[in-house]
This record gives structure tokens, C-alpha cells and sequence, in this order.
């Protein structure tokens, strides 16, 4: 039989007939009757809730009257009862043919997403090469010294972390990995290095809380503003420029891990004096001087290397130096050797002797000496007096711990207070040195009677072992000055600023891919997206219109 193949249009009546039919002698055979494809009967089956009872083959044949459709139809069947839907609303019909177009159209859609899939790969791994290509290599440095979380710098001044950018270091790293002959200059480097401070998670937590009590009570930020918080822990970064991407990663690497240790190199240089004394000055030439105040000058000398070596003798006592391979005790015991037989020589020579260059100038500059040396007594009297006076303020009571009966079983102790202790240190350190103005003052005041009275000596054989044994001294005192620094400098840098500044973590590429991942996943989430909602609506559109076309012809 023939159907209306051109327009395509089946009234409800001819679908009613179509699926008794295919109850009647089978879906293949009714399919061949009129013209229409089984998978078309199926689908009004379906429509109608009647799939299931539809057989594949079942020939029974029944001939009846013509029945009043608009179809023709060559062979004449029973007349159909008319079907209803089996608790199937037209809702229901509606997302059923929805659903029956889309898996027809499942080719067209699987085609379309790959399409679009395929696009969106390519998008993110376009968008994942730029994102590589200017991904930041960057290092973990940390401050370690005492002051660091007050956010200070040894020598008590504000902590300037900018210093990493600065120049001299940059310039180190630099002329360190010959790049200057790749035409690398110091102000591409400085342009793209970044510094930022890197806030722990509990202080984190903590700022969080703060800013919670801030907003529920306001009355609290007076108490609260005094809290504040300094970084120890920074990120030194580059993220190449276009000069810098010339370099590859490992150049980059290495460029970034250099930075780090000249800048290390750079502190410990830097704040190395901090710890470094007074020196006795090089171009020293007794000649310009009369013998008692060469003396005088060598007694300074010593007496402050040697309080200086025991000073840093009781902060590093094990310390030898790998350089000088001397402990500060070592060279604090040659420098008493010098103080006690050396200087004590010559100075029982000059002052037992009166020996002088000149009486009348040596009489002016005793007698200034002698007032200024009482003036500066005084005061050391008066320092230790107001120190004893002050450390009891803070003086801590007794505790008497009793652990049984008898008197022997009592333990007594005092309190630990850091201000008594100061003030105690001062008053004793006053105290000492107005003793030893005294004594000098004492020396001094013998020396001056002797000039006034004329008594001072014209041994030529003193004078000249005086003379001679002076310079000696004074190049001695040089020595063990040498030996003092170099002994503090291996002090400082591998003691006391060991730690000061030291990567914690080397250089590393940033891992582009674990940042990115969202991103990437949401343009390949959206491309596979576009293609499965895009296509399925390109071809319910497509339907539609195939619809409003049969609709318009019927009518």
C-alpha cells in the first residue's frame, strides 16, 4: 500500500489503527502493510502504553469492513477499538516523545559534544601553555635570630626584607651565574622579584578571631590594636618579564636560589659589627705622644679587648673558631699575658722613673687627667649608688620551702627578677670602674709630685727599651685585635647569624597544573556541557519545526 510519504502526517486515528493491527498479526508485518518503519510503531505504542503487548509476529488475518479513516488501505481489518492511554498523561507523552527524538538524533549529538569537547580541550591546554609559560619560580626564606618576630633587625632598627631587591645583591647573583653575558641586567631582575610575607595558619586563625571580637565588641579595639604580628617567613619570587623568559626554567631556578644566598652572604656582612669592638688605630706612632700616655692609651687598649673577649667568652664558651682555631678564653688568657707582664713593665719603668719627653707639657696633661679621671670617679660612684638603690625596688621576697620538721629541711630562695638582675650588673660594673679610676688616679698624682719636684729619670737605657717595647706592644695588640675579629666573624656567621636568614625551601616552578586545575576543568566541563544541552537543543528545535511544518500542511 502506499502512504502520503511527502507530507509525512498520521492522524491519531491511523496511529489507533497501526497499533491494533500490530496486535493483530505483528509489528514486522504491519510495518510492511502500511508503509511505516517498525520502530515508528513501537513508538506510538509507547505513546499509548501498549508497547509490551505489541507481538513481533502473530498472523492472524481478519477481514472486515472499510473503515472510515482517512488512509487507504488495501487489505480490510476488523474495525479497531478505539485505545486509551494507559496512565499516561499528556505530560508524560510530551517527555517520552522528547526523549524518543533525542535517542534517535543520538548519532547527530554524540558527533556535536566531540565536536565541542575536542574545542574546549584545545582551549585548555592553550590556556595552560600561557599559564606555564609565565609561571613564577619562587623560594622559602626564614629569619631565625631572636628578634625577628618583633620584626626588628640586629641592630634594633625596623626589619627591611627590600633589601633581597636591593642592588649589590641582585648584582652578586648575577656576576655569580654569568648573566650578564646573556644580556640579563640587574633592573630586568629587580622589575619582576617579588617579597611577601607568609602568615602562618594559626596566627591566621588567630587575626580571625581578633576581627570577630572587633565587630561583636568595638569597645575592645583600644586593648586589641597593641596586638600586632611580623612575618619570619617570606617568598622570594620571579615571574619572568619578557627579558627574563629568554632563560629557561633551571636557569631561573638557580637564578632565584642565588639571590637567596647572596642576600644571606649580604645580612651576615651587613650586621657583622654589631658584635665587633673598638680597635687600637693603625697609624699609632709613640713619637707624637709622651710615654706615660702611650701607656696609657695600650692600658685602654687591652683592658677593652679583654673585657670584650670575656663577654663573648660567656656567650660562646665552647666556640673555637675554624679560622684562628682560638676560643674567645684562649685569647682573652695571651691578652692578659700582655696586660700583666708586657704594659705592667714598661709602665713600672715610666711611672717609678718619671720618665717623660717633655716635664712642663707632661705636668699640664697629668693635672687635666688627673681632674678628669675624678670627675668621671664621681659619676661611676653615683651610677652604682642609684643601680643598689633601684635593683632593691625590685628586689624579690624570700621563699622558705619546708619539707619536714627539723631546721635542715628548709630550702630558701629568692625570686627571679630580669630588672633586679640589670640593676645589680650596672651597680657592680660602676663600682668596679670607679675603683680602677682610683687607682689610676693614685698613679697619676705620685707622677705629677715627681715632675713638680723635678725627679724624673735620664736613664738612656730605660728610655730606650720604653721606646722600643711600645711599638711592640702596640703591633701585638694588632695581632690579637686581628685575631679577635676573624675569631668573631666565624662567631657570627656560624653561631650567632647561623640561622638569621636561611631557605627553608629551595627554588621551584609553581605548579601551574594543581592552580589551574579548576579552571581547566571547568572549560572542559563547559565545552562537554555546550555539546550534550546544545545538541539535544538544536534537535528538539529541529523537531519542532518539522511539527509546526506538518501542522501547517494537515491544516
Amino acid at each position: 500500500m502506499e502512504t502520503n510519504k511527502k507530507s509525512d502526517i498520521y492522524s491519531p486515528e491511523f496511529k489507533e489503527l497501526a497499533i491494533e493491527l500490530a496486535r493483530q498479526i505483528g509489528k514486522e508485518k504491519a510495518s510492511e502493510e502500511l508503509g511505516i518503519s517498525v520502530k515508528t510503531i513501537e513508538y506510538w505504542g509507547i505513546l499509548f502504553g501498549v508497547h509490551k503487548s505489541l507481538p513481533d509476529d502473530e498472523l492472524i488475518f481478519v477481514e472486515i469492513e472499510d473503515s472510515q479513516e482517512s488512509y487507504p488501505i488495501e487489505r480490510k481489518y476488523n474495525a479497531p477499538k478505539p485505545l486509551k492511554s494507559k496512565n499516561l498523561t499528556s505530560g508524560d507523552a510530551s517527555n517520552m516523545s522528547i526523549l524518543m527524538t533525542i535517542v534517535n538524533n543520538r548519532r547527530f549529538i554524540a558527533i556535536f559534544t566531540s565536536i565541542c569537547l575536542v574545542v574546549s580541550m584545545m582551549a585548555a591546554f592553550g590556556y595552560y601553555y600561557v599559564k606555564r609559560s609565565s609561571a613564577s619560580v619562587s623560594a622559602l626564606i626564614s629569619y631565625g635570630y631572636s628578634d625577628a618576630e618583633k620584626g626588628i633587625d640586629p641592630m634594633g632598627n625596623p626589619l627591611d626584607v627590600n633589601k633581597i631587591r636591593s642592588p649589590y645583591v641582585i648584582d652578586r647573583a648575577l656576576s655569580e651565574l654569568d648573566l650578564y653575558s646573556k644580556g640579563i641586567t640587574v633592573e630586568d631582575v629587580r622589575s619582576c622579584l617579588k617579597i611577601s610575607g607568609v602568615v602562618p595558619d594559626d596566627v591566621l586563625e588567630r587575626i580571625l578571631i581578633i576581627k570577630q571580637i572587633i565587630t561583636e565588641k568595638p569597645e575592645k579595639l583600644e586593648d586589641i590594636s597593641e596586638i600586632e604580628y611580623h612575618s619570619t617567613q617570606y617568598t622570594v619570587a620571579i615571574t619572568p618579564n619578557a627579558k627574563l623568559k629568554s632563560l629557561d626554567t633551571e636557569t631561573l631556578i638557580t637564578l632565584v636560589n642565588e639571590i637567596c644566598k647572596q642576600y644571606q652572604l649580604f645580612f651576615v656582612d651587613e650586621y657583622n659589627n654589631v658584635m665587633l669592638m673598638d680597635t687600637i688605630t693603625k697609624d699609632f706612632d709613640q713619637q707624637n705622644y709622651d710615654y706615660f700616655e702611650s701607656v696609657q692609651i695600650l692600658r685602654g687598649q687591652i683592658a677593652n679587648m679583654i673585657r670584650y673577649c670575656g663577654a663573648m667568652n660567656n656567650r660562646a664558651p665552647e666556640f673555637r673558631s675554624p679560622t684562628t682555631n682560638l676560643t674567645f678564653g684562649d685569647i682573652g688568657a695571651n691578652l692578659e699575658l700582655i696586660k700583666n707582664v708586657d704594659i705592667s713593665r714598661i709602665s713600672a719603668l715610666v711611672y717609678s722613673s718619671t720618665m717623660s719627653r717633655n716635664a712642663s707639657r707632661a705636668v699640664t696633661i697629668c693635672q687635666f687627667k688627673i681632674l678628669q679621671m675624678n670627675s668621671e670617679m664621681e659619676t661611676s660612684l653615683s651610677n652604682a649608688s642609684n643601680a643598689e638603690r633601684l635593683a632593691k625596688e625590685f628586689e624579690k621576697d624570700y621563699w622558705i620551702l619546708d619539707h619536714g620538721n627539723s631546721t635542715s629541711s628548709l630550702d630558701v630562695f629568692r625570686q627571679a627578677s630580669a630588672v633586679y638582675d640589670t640593676f645589680m650588673t650596672e651597680a657592680f660594673n660602676s663600682g668596679e670602674h670607679a675603683s680602677q679610676l682610683k687607682e689610676d688616679i693614685e698613679i697619676h698624682t705620685i707622677f705629677l709630685n715627681n715632675l713638680l719636684a723635678g725627679e724624673w729619670n735620664r736613664s738612656e737605657t730605660d728610655v730606650k727599651f720604653v721606646e722600643e717595647q711600645i711599638p711592640l706592644i702596640a703591633d701585638s695588640l694588632r695581632y690579637w685585635s686581628d685575631i679577635t675579629y676573624e675569631t668573631t666573624e666565624d662567631y657570627v656567621r656560624l653561631e650567632l647569624f647561623k640561622n638569621a636568614v636561611k631557605t627553608i625551601t629551595p627554588a621551584i616552578l609553581s605548579n601551574v597544573f594543581d592552580e589551574s586545575k579548576k579552571t581547566l576543568m571547568l572549560i572542559i566541563g563547559a565545552g562537554l556541557g555546550l555539546g550534550l544541552f546544545g545538541s539535544a537543543f538544536i534537535v528538539l528545535c529541529r523537531e519542532e519545526l518539522r511539527s509546526e511544518k506538518r501542522r501547517v500542511v494537515t491544516v
